[in-house]
């Protein structure tokens, strides 16, 4: 489960890169910066909490959240 974590974590962040591409910012500094407000674990936290939230999931979707948020694993 955790690898699919891991490779939706790289198409999460290729879209937000090419979103902020699209909004016009060039600077690569400023990129990783705004990047980060999007992609980082706290902010992917919230975005979830909010959705949840909200209601945007069904039953099955939020059951496989439940369990990927409860998986277990040994970094710090």
């Amino acid at each position: 489960m955790l690898v699919l974590a891991y490779l939706g974590d790289s198409i999460y962040e290729t879209y937000i890169r090419k979103y902020l591409i699209d909004k016009g910012i060039c600077k690569v500094k400023e990129l990783q910066s705004e990047s980060i407000k999007y992609v980082s674990a706290k902010s992917q936290a919230m975005y979830l909490k909010e959705m949840i939230d909200n209601n945007y999931f069904n039953e099955e979707e939020l059951n496989i959240i439940m369990c990927a948020r409860n998986h277990k694993n040994n970094h710090k």
